[in-house]
């Protein structure tokens, strides 16, 4: 029988090519999420949005129905008000600011609305977009909405806010370059430094000259008296960090490159100080600032490279703010850090674990992706353990804490893995110290003989001769070029779809000599799997059917081949996804099942791909 072709059309909202339309204001829309989204606008004079760019809602297709169903629970921690003060940037009784990391802004248009939300939310006052940052800063009023209300308002249209455990306290994930820890202290300590270092420059400025020799009408004493100002905070503030690495050689007696240059620091600095009080010079405080600006400088670039790559990030990147806690029949949120040994947690659907835990309530299938790299989903029962960092991928559970977030095992794996990583691309293994030991010891031998030698010739040089050695000696430029070459490096392989850990893996590269490849998504793509037919001839609407109900499948496989069949989209409606079994939902007034030959009503002897598709009238 010969098939009756369907004119495709065109989502007005986000460009998806579909068969089965929506009308709305005489515009085709492929689903009723996107017809939502553009009657909001329209009520609110906002439909500039399409004029700035084609189908701007394009990001946004295949996820933006089920973003308007109802996800009551997804964002009931923002209730918390412990959890939500942590993530304000400002907060009193008449007015609160909070930031929003929205991965899915992408166009002029996404400014446009968003830098709008205050025509489309009750309560919201003035809301900025960093869009190279993909940050929302709302400022709202608390009295008449709630963190809760905009982030659940801002899913409806497509922008999901992704919250992460690094947003509590001073984690150290980074979002979109954002400085934070170790690094901060270290910038604070670089603008010292440069600060100091200017100061100290200007002032020295006339030594230089044939006629900084003399008394500068008197102005002298009183630039040499602010150069020893300027030269303390340097050496007692901005050098802490120099010490600390030196000192914790010296603790695992171990020469570091930081140790020859403290006493290159030091050396000057006495050296300075004593042909200041003894009227023999300046001294060389101008120098001394200068190397300790430019050692920063150049670590902090590195910092600064490594965090813009953004993979530098813990595991409290991967997981949420909270977790709901079963008590009494009802779920309260509480913050990771507050759960205990013990305590009932309810698991919904795409949610991870966020401790090691017991099955109490339900089939869990879970993929442990994030902890093994294998994303086959593992199925556990009742009273089976589940492993923190697991995704549920079917359905509700409730499970039993068996252990706090700080015991639990991705946490113990993560810091293994650190502690390796520490052990094995640490000071052992990192050339430039191996270099500095020698460096060091041809140092103090170089010092040593030419004290002696100055000693017996004239004993008047011995101290000009060693403090000269250890001053011209600095390893300050070695430093300096590692540290820019470590960071310049790291850019370049990240453009070349090439990510690193971290500086210190640059260094132990020259040792490996075998290459080991993890099979999944390195020597295969699980993006593109190997899916085929087998069985009787389908119809095009059979198709498109087969393809809408395997993107709503809760089950990683179905859904690749839902991608794999890359049809226009179709409305679909009563989907339901049975736990280990398959996928149902209605098409046009027929009901359609995808699943193993049991659920679809097929005999066991029968062979049919993908396990079988029927439909039922």
């Amino acid at each position: 029988m010969a098939e009756v072709a369907v004119e495709s059309h065109i989502c007005y909202h986000c460009g998806t090519h579909t068969r089965r339309v929506v009308r709305y204001a005489d515009k085709d829309f492929c689903c009723d999420g996107c017809k939502s989204v553009y009657a909001l606008l329209e009520q609110n004079e906002l439909c500039q949005y399409y004029d700035l760019n084609n189908h701007p809602a394009g990001s946004q297709a295949m996820g933006l129905d089920g973003a308007m169903k109802d996800q009551s629970h997804k964002f009931a921690f923002l209730d918390n008000k412990e959890i939500a003060r942590q993530l304000y940037v400002f907060s009193s009784d008449a007015e609160c600011h909070i930031e929003f990391y929205l991965p899915q802004v992408h166009c002029s248009s996404c400014v446009y609305l968003l830098e709008n939300l205050h025509k489309l939310v009750l309560g919201v006052k003035m809301s900025t977009l960093n869009f190279s940052k993909k940050t929302l800063k709302v400022s709202f009023s608390p009295a008449e909405t709630s963190p809760r209300n905009i982030a659940q308002f801002l899913t409806g249209i497509g922008y999901e806010p992704y919250f992460s455990l690094s947003d509590l306290g001073d984690g150290n994930a980074q979002r979109g370059g954002l400085v934070k820890g170790a690094s901060q202290k270290r910038l604070y300590r670089l603008g010292v430094a440069g600060f100091c270092f200017g100061n100290i420059m200007l002032l020295s400025f006339p030594e230089y000259f044939e006629w900084g020799r003399g008394d500068l009408d008197g102005l002298k004493s009183y630039f040499l008296t602010l150069n020893l100002v300027l030269i303390v905070p340097v050496m007692l503030y901005s050098a802490q960090e120099f010490y600390s690495l030196a000192w914790g050689g010296l603790k695992k007696r171990y020469l570091t490159i930081d140790l020859p240059i403290v006493l290159a620091m030091l050396i000057t600095l006495g050296r300075s100080l004593y042909e200041v009080a003894n009227h023999l010079g300046p001294g060389y405080f101008d120098s001394l600032s200068g190397i300790v600006f430019f050692m920063l400088m150049g670590r902090f670039l590195q910092d600064k490279t490594h965090q813009k790559l953004s993979f530098d990030r813990d595991y409290t990147s991967y997981f949420p703010l909270s977790a709901s806690v079963w008590k009494a029949g009802k779920t309260s949120s509480v913050s990771l850090s507050d759960i205990r040994r013990g305590d009932e947690l309810v698991i919904h659907n795409q949610e991870l674990v966020p401790v090691d835990a017991r099955l109490a309530h339900g089939i869990a299938h879970i993929d442990y992706s994030f902890v093994t790299g294998e994303s086959n989903p593992v199925r556990v029962e009742v009273g089976e353990w589940l492993y923190a960092g697991g995704r549920q991928l079917a359905g509700s559970i409730r499970v039993i804490a068996e252990k706090s977030m700080s015991q639990g095992y991705l946490v113990s794996l993560w810091n293994k893995s650190k502690q390796r990583g520490e052990t094995s691309s640490g000071i052992e293994n990192n050339y430039v110290h191996k270099a500095s030991q020698w460096f060091t010891v041809a140092l103090f031998t170089i010092a040593i003989g030419a004290a002696a030698y100055w000693w017996v010739v004239d004993a008047s040089k011995v101290w000009k001769a060693v403090t000269s050695i250890l001053i011209v000696a600095c390893p300050c430029a070695l430093l300096l070029s590692v540290t820019f070459t470590h960071g310049h490096l790291l850019s370049v392989l990240a453009k070349n779809g090439l990510y690193v850990r971290g500086a210190e893996v640059l260094e132990s590269w020259r040792n490996v000599t075998v290459a080991i490849f993890d099979k999944t998504g390195t020597l295969t793509h699980s993006g593109r799997p190997k899916i085929s037919f087998q069985g009787g001839e389908l119809s095009s609407s059979a198709w498109d059917a087969l393809g809408a109900l395997a993107l709503e499948s809760s089950h990683p496989y179905a859904r690749k081949v839902g991608h794999w069949l890359d049809r226009m989209r179709v409305p679909i409606s009563d989907v339901v996804n049975v736990v280990g079994q398959g996928v149902e939902g209605m098409v046009d007034g027929v009901k359609y099942r995808l699943g193993n030959k049991r659920f679809v009503g097929l005999s066991s002897g029968m062979s049919v791909g993908m396990d079988g598709l029927v439909n039922q009238n």
